[in-house]
């Protein structure tokens, strides 16, 4: 899937591609980027080998907001030390990673949003909305998509080389993902 890792092609593809769209007067491939978006909620999972729902929020503020509202605690965790075991909701943040702005919430029981997204409202009929409680619903500021993709390509290498990138950790070696391996990711 992936075989080179720059950063900065990622973001260059992504705002190329979105010109692109509107100087053809057609909407963005929104398709294709919640298929990314969902690649990534699956790499997130399968990392931190979690079964309950991943959503991706601005900043530990807002994740402790929606969970306060819904009488859950809050569990910290680290990107390089995924331990998730016992909790119903955890949180981590992709500073390690340089990402800032974008951070990952699990949680195993359904969550009413407290920041309302434009995927948080669904309406039935003309007079009556409903709350969503999908993990979109609760995604409101992170439509950051070079972030996420970003995210996505990270994850991608964590995932596929976890046994590299740990022992590189726990040396406290520097990482560089363009070193690790290229394995294919199903």
């Amino acid at each position: 899937m992936f075989r080179y890792f720059d950063p900065k092609e990622i973001i260059r593809t992504y705002y190329l591609e979105e010109v692109v769209n509107l100087n053809n007067s057609s909407a963005l491939n929104v398709g294709l980027f919640r298929d990314r978006i969902d690649n990534l909620r699956a790499l997130v999972k399968k990392h931190f080998s979690w079964e309950g729902d991943i959503s991706f929020l601005p900043s530990l503020y807002h994740i402790r907001q929606v969970l306060l509202a819904n009488g859950r605690e809050l569990f910290l965790t680290s990107l390089y030390d995924p331990n998730t075991s016992g909790v119903e909701a955890f949180a981590c943040t992709l500073h390690e990673l340089g990402i800032h702005g974008l951070v990952i919430l699990g949680y195993k029981e359904p969550l009413t949003p407290l920041f309302l997204g434009s995927n948080s409202i669904s309406y039935k009929g003309r007079k009556e909305i409903s709350l969503n409680t999908t993990p979109e619903a609760l995604e409101c500021g992170t439509q950051n998509y070079p972030q996420l993709f970003l995210a996505e390509r990270y994850f991608h290498y964590l995932v596929n080389n976890w046994g590299e990138v740990k022992a590189l950790v726990e040396n406290k070696g520097p990482i560089n993902f363009n070193n690790l391996k290229f394995n294919t990711h199903g």
